[in-house]
């Protein structure tokens, strides 16, 4: 089994996936929302931000102060 040319492993991208809508749909049930309006918002909230998913979303969360290392989630 090669890893891919992103390094990631056969099956990492459909975990990744999997992970993701599990996400959308646990903050679908607290919102009481479905979870294709999450995805809707989350895209959205991407785009504006200039990044292409949740992860550069974190690291620009970093980069511009809005989180510290070692911080409690809100």
């Amino acid at each position: 089994m090669g890893a891919a040319q992103d390094g990631q492993r056969p099956g990492d991208r459909q975990a990744h996936g999997d992970q993701r809508r599990d996400l959308s749909a646990e903050i679908g049930e607290q919102l009481f929302l479905s979870e294709a309006t999450v995805k809707t918002h989350v895209t959205r909230v991407l785009s504006k931000l200039g990044v292409r998913d949740r992860v550069q979303a974190v690291v620009l969360a970093y980069e511009s102060g809005l989180v510290e290392p070692g911080e409690a989630p809100a």
